[in-house]
């Protein structure tokens, strides 16, 4: 039996490779280092998609595909997330099981200081917003209001707040996952005073009791009806969505959705890649050409 030898430029070829992405993986955990408030769930899936992007391009070279599943199973286990953010509403929907648990708003006559829906959810203005209105019945006299409807770019009433734009969400039972529908207008229409628009940051924070399980940034675009929601592979019960930046200029919540099955750690998804990474060097390795 004749094992066809390596040629030295093709030996050569492969260590310029590793080389090569080795120095695009330096300057990609660099970049990571720069921007500390990257979720760790954010940042996973982030890696999960790079590194299987470049691996398509890259699996006919045994070296690159080593290398690049090393850095992915490191990175991975250095981002056991415990939590998941999605932009997407269908995917989160899709991915948690999670069905809506504040919707439709009546249109009520007058603002509250506290709304209990029909699924164990209890609305609250949370820091220093004062009191709810839902729907515009309460504010058909408020000049900044144009039309009949807080935003036109979520279907139904809205739920809007005195105050900053902060709520406290607390829930009859332990959930995993949460998500509402949102809108921050800069030039819609149906809100007066757009020299009053300041570019809004919220902090939402997961608690069990009194227990943080976690805390993540939320900066939405302007003028567009956006989604967020998490899952968590820990159960909680109250949720805290906090203005941190902004006052009491006009952003709007619509919908609200809570799921009861726990979510899967990012970590199945890492340990899916790395095996993946394996079983294309095995299927690299048994094409040895022999004469």
């Amino acid at each position: 039996m004749y094992r066809r030898p390596i040629r030295r430029s093709a030996v050569l070829l492969e260590q310029w490779e590793v080389n090569r992405w080795m120095n695009i993986w330096s300057k990609l955990l660099a970049s990571f280092e720069f921007v500390p408030q990257l979720h760790d769930s954010f940042s996973t899936l982030l890696w999960i998609r790079v590194v299987t992007v470049i691996m398509s391009f890259s699996f006919t070279r045994v070296p690159v595909v080593l290398f690049l599943t090393a850095v992915a199973t490191f990175q991975c286990s250095k981002l056991q997330a415990s939590t998941l953010v999605y932009a997407s509403k269908s995917d989160f929907l899709n991915a948690t099981g999670a069905v809506n648990v504040a919707g439709p708003y009546p249109n009520l006559p007058t603002s509250v200081t506290t709304f209990s829906t029909g699924s164990g959810v209890t609305i609250s203005p949370g820091g220093s917003a004062t009191r709810i209105f839902l729907g515009t019945a309460a504010a058909s006299g408020l000049p900044y209001l144009v039309g009949s409807d807080w935003t036109t770019r979520l279907p139904g009433n809205d739920l809007a707040l005195i105050g900053p734009e902060s709520l406290d969400i607390d829930f009859v039972t332990d959930i995993f996952s949460f998500g509402f529908d949102f809108v921050e207008p800069e030039f819609d229409t149906n809100i007066g005073n757009p020299g009053d628009f300041v570019d809004s940051t919220f902090t939402i924070s997961l608690l069990d009791g009194s227990n943080l399980v976690d805390e993540v940034v939320f900066s939405p675009p302007n003028d567009t009806a956006t989604f967020f929601g998490i899952g968590s592979v820990t159960p909680f019960d109250s949720v805290q969505i906090r203005e941190t930046v902004g006052g009491a200029e006009n952003e709007f919540f619509g919908h609200l959705f809570a799921g009861t099955a726990a979510v899967p750690e990012p970590a199945t998804y890492c340990s899916a890649l790395s095996l993946a990474g394996i079983c294309l060097f095995r299927r690299r390795r048994t094409k040895s050409i022999t004469v």
